[in-house]
């Protein structure tokens, strides 16, 4: 498997609550409105590597303090499944270069039972035969 590390909002909310920081005291010193912060800790919009060196900052942990490592567990319609150190699991989208290297990957182990079957099918009709 894989390993990767992922972006875990989760952590944000935690320090939040641990150090008593409403959403607008915090986009307040990040520089951005309190939806804009909201819809990053709700997902609904990604949060770019400055926001969240800013958030380091305030709150004084390292950028990485952000991440967790997971493992590619599998594929769903274009998205990569991975599988945090504490167990959440997550889509994650994978770009073009990766979803053609697992294409090939998918179309060889194809080509592979293919042969098998074929073997199979074979084996079948000598059987029949007898």
């Amino acid at each position: 498997m894989s390993k990767y590390k992922v972006m875990n909002i989760n952590k944000i909310i935690d320090l939040q609550k641990r150090n008593r920081i409403t959403q607008k005291e915090l986009a307040t010193f990040i520089g951005m409105s309190k939806t804009n912060l909201n819809n990053f800790l709700t997902e609904k919009q990604e949060l770019k590597v400055v926001t969240l060196e800013k958030i380091a900052a305030y709150f004084k942990v390292p950028v990485g303090y952000f991440f967790d490592e997971c493992e590619a567990t599998g594929f769903v319609g274009g998205n990569k499944i991975v599988q945090t150190a504490n167990g959440h699991v997550i889509n994650q989208t994978i770009g073009e270069m990766e979803c053609h290297k697992n294409l090939e990957v998918a179309q060889e182990k194809i080509r592979g039972l293919e042969g098998k079957i074929k073997v199979l099918e074979d084996l079948v009709e000598v059987l029949k035969n007898k």
